[in-house]
């Protein structure tokens, strides 16, 4: 890397009042020094290594190198950062680059043969939970634990984080510009994946809650509290039964997944066709074994108008094909739980009624083992074998039992029927599809209408849960 000690900072007078006349320098800037703003976008990726969009103090000192001095970066700042915010955004940086000759990375073209083409059969564009992972740091960094029991910037991100579609126009897009081939297909352009698991989600979730959910195996063991700090719920095993995820999937599991499937570069109205039922969403359930579907707290995913279609498609599936079974991952909308909560609803704080929840012999096995953890001669060693003992009772036959009351508390009560969807008044970003998938599901709409509440109870009574307990 060229030290930024030999090039010249120019002097100049201008001052910025608005956007407008940075982005137009940036745009002669890049002229002059024949880059393009693909080139600047991709190498300005590469030094926001937070993916916040701006370039702090310690990312541009962490990508020029040791070479460097804070003196340098002082200049850089002072010369650069028109609106005196303390951080680069693009344009600012893209006037440093061209202006002072900063060498830009690149990341290597991907090497895409001619012949390369997208599969026709959409089952064909599947991407495996190691490789969704592995995206994720790509684009966002891994999971870091920089002291113990303290919240980390991933945990932040499940709840406040990017969404799926800022990171589809943020990196999916630019990474698979001029391929012709969607994410997943670019990934395994050399052996297409055959999906086994289709992925019925919202794109406005945040994209860590996404892939907290779909790749926890993944996870690594400092992104959670170790036994012993903290309160014990932020542990590995307690945050995989808040989380709903019973069974984690292994990293080699094969994912169906919409916005990593289909390119996403191309007209996405000719990928999804005129007919809902030929279009790659029901031919790639179609040939799943299992359907997962991924809460969060965020979006309503049964006010969008197409995860009504893959709920009835699984259940058209599921009627044909016994073994082809559906599970369900998250908390759902925390408004609907914290409404509950503030009504005072039946069982709504669990621990209170864990008797209720248990069977005799379990609640009596789970006082026998507080006993002994509260007990004076307990080894330390011992008390956190116990405690995590304690923990796989109550975060995961509990919550079952509680997932069940809650399911049948919302039903029951006509206070909350307001809470239970209909999918007649799902909406859709082209109202055409909603007309035309409406008439699809018209016969089985409650039968769809019983199934995406069953969904959205599970992931209410999951969120009520983590909070109350």
């Amino acid at each position: 890397m060229t030290s930024v000690r030999t090039l010249r900072v120019p002097q100049r007078s201008k001052s910025y009042d608005h956007g407008d006349q940075l982005a137009a320098d940036a745009t002669e800037a890049m002229e002059e020094a024949t880059l393009t703003e693909a080139d600047l976008m991709e190498a300005f990726k590469v030094f926001d290594k937070d993916g916040d969009g701006v370039l702090s103090r310690e990312e541009l000192k962490r990508a020029l190198g040791d070479h460097v001095s804070e003196d340098d970066i002082d200049s850089i700042f002072e010369e650069f950062d028109a609106n005196g915010d303390g951080v680069l955004q693009f344009e600012e940086m893209a006037v440093a680059w061209a202006e002072m000759g900063i060498p830009v990375p690149k990341k290597a073209a991907p090497e895409v043969p001619p012949a390369a083409v997208q599969p026709a059969d959409p089952l064909y564009w599947g991407i495996t939970v190691q490789q969704l992972y592995d995206f994720y740091v790509e684009c966002y960094g891994e999971p870091d634990r920089s002291k113990p029991y303290a919240p980390t910037k991933f945990f932040e991100d499940v709840q406040d984080g990017p969404t799926m579609y800022e990171t589809v126009m943020k990196f999916v897009k630019p990474k698979t510009a001029g391929t012709g081939l969607s994410l997943a297909c670019l990934l395994n352009m050399e052996r297409p994946l055959r999906a086994t698991h289709f992925v019925s989600h919202s794109w406005g979730e945040t994209f860590a809650n996404f892939v907290m959910l779909l790749c926890f195996s993944c996870l690594p063991d400092h992104t959670f509290a170790q036994p012993g700090e903290g309160d014990g719920y932020s542990t590995r095993e307690a945050t995989q039964a808040f989380m709903g995820i019973r069974t984690p999937l292994p990293p080699e599991t094969v994912l169906w997944v919409c916005s990593l499937g289909i390119n996403q570069n191309a007209d996405i109205g000719g990928e999804l066709g005129s007919d809902v039922l030929a279009s790659p969403f029901a031919l790639a359930l179609k040939g799943c074994e299992q359907f997962v579907v991924i809460q969060n707290l965020k979006v309503a995913l049964y006010s969008r108008v197409w995860c009504c279609l893959e709920a009835y498609l699984a259940l058209k599936r599921r009627e044909d094909h016994p073994e082809f079974s559906i599970r369900t991952f998250g908390m759902g909308m925390i408004e609907a739980s914290d409404r509950l909560m503030a009504d005072g609803a039946p069982l709504c704080h669990a621990n209170r009624y864990r008797s209720k929840l248990l069977s005799p012999e379990r609640d009596e096995e789970t006082n026998a083992l507080e006993e002994e953890e509260r007990a004076e001669g307990t080894s330390a060693e011992r008390k956190a074998e116990l405690k995590l003992m304690i923990e796989e009772i109550l975060h995961v036959e509990v919550k079952q039992a509680y997932v069940d009351k809650i399911r049948h508390v919302v039903r029951t009560n006509p206070e909350y029927m307001d809470l239970l969807w209909d999918v007649r008044a799902a909406s859709a970003s082209v109202e055409q599809d909603r007309v035309d998938i409406l008439r699809t599901i018209e016969a089985d709409v409650e039968e769809v209408n019983r199934l995406v509440n069953d969904f959205a109870a599970e992931g209410l009574a999951a969120s009520m849960y983590l909070h109350t307990y």
